[in-house]
């Protein structure tokens, strides 16, 4: 078994094929090489790095990557990695620390590069070995937010739609109301961050073009002052919106999020479902919040450090200094 790193502008054709051909096989998944491909290049430096082991036979059988991300830290521009798309062919997973080894070759070959920390996020399959074999350290769940939406013209084409159509007119009325007076109190309410001195990621020039690319069904809408990037999924009958941004003059703030939320309500293509998922600390733990218990599935953010001075390791694993979102990483 040889374990060897490159980076995505580095790998050939057929390499890409037989990571393709192996991480459909290990998650029923039909994409194809070519956007498979294109996923990683849609990056802020144009590619990701890759961790790939060859069996004896110099086939791929396991894959590991981290997508590099520039983040704002307290006004300088540092680079670190997202870790993702891991997987390793069923008659190779005897070998449990196979993974490690992955991972610590990639983590070797990243810190050459200047990354300086790396962030995960583990399904509940993956916590366990991330937690004590990786040794990553745990921030904090991400928190998710509804918000009900049955829209101003949602499912108008039918009778029944038609009949109860000015109760769906009240419901985006009251709910457009509440939410002002949502913003209205939280503006009364003292934040405890500043946004300025938070981590976030960088939006460079051509982030939003590289980020949300058409191959993933995301949607923007400018509207005046208003911007918003969207993708919606019907989930057990429901049609879901999942708001990754959202911003108005500029500012990302509870003013943004109420009239995307309003604008969203009287559109025509108006979801039944609003969903947020991230750190949003200046909601305040208001009613949109969903319990811990009631969430679908959780999402620990977790964190691997280069060789960072304490101070800084410290300020990392603290939540309050991150906003983090699904612009950050589509966690879903």
């Amino acid at each position: 078994m040889i374990i060897i790193c490159k980076s995505s502008i580095e790998l050939s054709d057929n390499e890409w094929i037989e990571i393709t051909d192996s991480f459909k096989s290990n998650f029923s998944n039909d994409i194809n090489w070519q956007n498979f491909k294109r996923y990683f290049l849609n990056s802020y430096l144009g590619y990701a790095y890759h961790s790939l082991v060859l069996n004896e036979q110099g086939r791929i059988v396991g894959h590991t990557a981290f997508i590099p991300k520039y983040y704002y830290w307290q006004g300088e521009k540092v680079l670190m990695a997202q870790s993702g798309s891991t997987f390793i062919d069923k008659e190779y997973r005897t070998d449990l620390l196979l993974y490690r080894k992955l991972y610590d070759a990639l983590k070797i070959y990243v810190s050459e590069k200047g990354v300086q920390f790396i962030l995960i996020v583990p399904n509940k399959a993956a916590y366990t070995y991330t937690e004590r074999i990786l040794k990553a350290k745990n921030i904090s769940p991400l928190d998710y937010y509804i918000f009900p939406s049955t829209g101003f013209y949602s499912r108008g084409g039918s009778l029944l739609g038609m009949i109860f159509w000015p109760l769906k007119m009240v419901h985006a009325v009251v709910f457009s109301a509440v939410l002002k007076l949502i913003g209205c109190w939280l503006k009364l309410v003292p934040n405890k961050n500043s946004i300025s001195e938070q981590l976030q990621i960088f939006r460079g020039n051509d982030f939003e073009k590289s980020r949300y690319y058409n191959e993933r069904d995301y949607v923007g809408v400018q509207h005046k002052e208003l911007k918003y990037f969207l993708n919606t999924k019907t989930e057990k009958g429901i049609k879901t919106a999942y708001l990754m941004h959202f911003e108005y003059k500029g500012r990302q703030d509870f003013t943004a999020l109420e009239k995307a939320i309003s604008h969203m309500l009287f559109s025509k293509n108006a979801p039944e479902l609003i969903v947020m998922i991230g750190y949003y600390e200046w909601l305040m733990g208001s009613i949109f919040k969903l319990p811990m218990k009631y969430q679908p599935q959780k999402f620990p953010l977790m964190i691997d450090t280069m060789n960072l001075p304490k101070e800084k390791i410290e300020f990392l694993l603290e939540r309050e200094n991150w906003k983090f979102s699904l612009e950050n990483f589509d966690v879903r």
